[in-house]
């Protein structure tokens, strides 16, 4: 499931009301992998198969997209795992900038596939 970024449609001094606060933590409380203490939402900021784009570090894309739970989130999530993820973002990025498109299109399926099992466990 991906959600819309409130601040994009509502400006960043929205504030949502407590009732769909709380349905928005219901909602991530069934996405988290209890296995890798990662919020499986973290997926929808991975670029795409056909996008050269960087990939954004776990707590960058939560902040930008979900800046109303953001702190919910990241208490839920696994500091561990967490760095584990940024670190696969940065050698993501390192090799973004390093390969030509031939190259590239067997590395980020690779990436792809590692992201998908540190994430999903």
């Amino acid at each position: 499931m991906k959600y819309m970024s409130l601040d994009s449609k509502f400006g960043s001094n929205f504030n949502l009301p407590d009732e769909m606060l709380e349905k928005l933590r219901r909602d991530i409380d069934r996405q988290f992998s209890a296995e890798t203490g990662l919020f499986v939402g973290v997926l929808n900021g991975w670029p795409l198969h056909f996008q050269r784009k960087p990939a954004q570090h776990y707590e960058e894309y939560f902040r930008s997209e979900h800046p109303q739970i953001f702190d919910y989130i990241m208490e839920k999530s696994s500091p561990a795992k967490v760095a584990e993820y940024n670190l696969l973002a940065d050698e993501y990025n390192t090799d973004l900038q390093r390969l030509n498109a031939e190259e590239w299109g067997a590395t980020k399926v690779k990436f792809l596939e590692r992201v998908l099992k540190l994430v999903n466990g």
